[in-house]
């Protein structure tokens, strides 16, 4: 799968874009990006439906849209939700280094967050306590926020690898990237539970059209519009509108967008064996140490980082009244079980247990060799690695590997 771009960003130094604020006329923005009915859009607003912020949320929301509202003005607001002060507390030291003084105090974390940020947990923290039930008897509600509490906490924390955006916007564009299924839950509560019961057999793109046929624009769709509408910029609303189907997206390889595209669909992979069943866990694996080295981050570290989305998970998950379960350790997860055993003696001189055999990975992707390095060396085999045909050739003669794995298009390679 490649992943493309459809505007390039500018990236800083420090990993952010220099006008992560700015954004296009909505109209214009979507003009180029889909057939999203913008005039339904308006009027759907217009009836009050679409989920929106309530009470001391929508107070702080209001607040921080002043340009004369200080740092004062808002943490008098914010003392008056003793539950969002905690969560405000705790988003702030989600972000702070090991070693580094835990934050207690609420203009410390208005501080570190920033304003955009406070606005954005608000309203994600005000949709998700006010929007737990109604008459969408196919929706499964508390699935849904479990999985976007999941997407928040991992696209935070492989933002904090990546450096592709601010990390403190990025926990609630993850909260609110698939909002648009709670939206039309909550506006067609009965056409949405009749589409949803059918939806078993539907592959994506069927979901999307019979979406479209029925409401006028399909979940993704509403999704980004809500959130551009919400002020999120467009640097996230791209990639949020994409992440569904990532293959139709015209990013450019490398760029900001398409990194933090290619991070909500990881994202997405880490809450699939989080909520999965147990036995259907350790075959996700593979394809998640994939998407990891899309984004060059080893297999290692995406277990490391995969156990502590899964803790910061089940802690949110207390905090908020989300339901959330013990995930295995990543490392145990990603251990494949032994190949059959081989009897027929033709692999023997592989390990005296029958099956073990010397492999040689031969690619100049380093994220590649680590990968396949990974899930043989976890299945039991001995796997050396080559960086290009060359090399390959001169480990093969002396290695005598039974079997090897090559990128035939790499350097090097003329003549062998």
């Amino acid at each position: 799968m490649r992943f493309y771009c459809l505007s390039g960003g500018f990236v800083s130094n420090d990993g952010r874009d220099d006008k992560l604020e700015s954004e296009e006329p909505r109209h214009g923005y979507f003009s180029h990006m889909s057939p999203i009915d913008l005039a339904k859009f308006d009027q759907l607003k217009a009836t009050g439906d679409l989920p929106s912020p309530k009470g001391p949320a929508l107070s702080i929301i209001r607040l921080t849209q002043r340009d004369d509202a200080s740092l004062a003005d808002l943490a008098s607001a914010i003392k008056i939700d003793p539950a969002f002060v905690g969560r405000l507390i705790k988003a702030a030291n989600a972000l702070q280094g090991i070693g580094q003084r835990p934050i207690v105090a609420i203009r410390e974390a208005l501080i570190l967050l920033g304003i955009p940020a406070v606005r954005s947990l608000a309203l994600g923290f005000s949709l998700m306590s006010d929007y737990r039930d109604s008459a969408c008897k196919n929706f499964d509600y508390r699935e849904f926020w479990s999985r976007s509490l999941l997407c928040a906490v991992a696209f935070q924390a492989l933002t904090l690898q990546t450096r592709a955006a601010s990390p403190e916007d990025c926990f609630s564009v993850g909260l609110l990237s698939r909002i648009g299924e709670l939206a039309l839950a909550t506006m067609f509560p009965a056409k949405y539970s009749e589409l949803l019961g059918k939806a078993g057999g539907m592959t994506q793109a069927d979901l999307f059209d019979r979406e479209r046929q029925l409401f006028a624009m399909t979940h993704n769709e509403l999704t980004a519009a809500m959130m551009l509408d919400w002020g999120m910029p467009k640097v996230f609303t791209d990639p949020v509108f994409h992440h569904e189907r990532p293959d139709e997206a015209d990013f450019v390889e490398g760029s900001r967008p398409q990194v933090l595209l290619c991070s909500l669909v990881l994202s997405n992979r880490i809450a699939d064996i989080c909520l999965a069943a147990d036995a259907d866990r350790r075959a996700m694996i593979p394809e998640l140490f994939m998407f990891g080295s899309r984004l060059s981050v080893s297999a290692d570290t995406l277990t490391t980082l995969c156990n502590k989305v899964a803790q910061e998970w089940r802690e949110w998950a207390a905090m908020l009244d989300v339901k959330a379960s013990e995930v295995p350790p990543f490392e145990e997860l990603s251990k494949a079980p032994p190949p059959p055993r081989i009897t027929d003696g033709s692999l023997r001189d592989g390990g005296e247990d029958g099956y073990r055999m010397r492999l040689l990975v031969v690619d100049d992707d380093a994220s590649i060799r680590a990968l396949l390095k990974t899930l043989l060396t976890n299945a039991g085999h001995e796997v050396f690695e080559a960086a290009n045909g060359r090399q390959g050739f001169e480990m093969a003669l002396d290695l005598r590997p039974q079997i090897m794995i090559v990128d035939w298009l790499m350097p090097e390679m003329d003549g062998i």
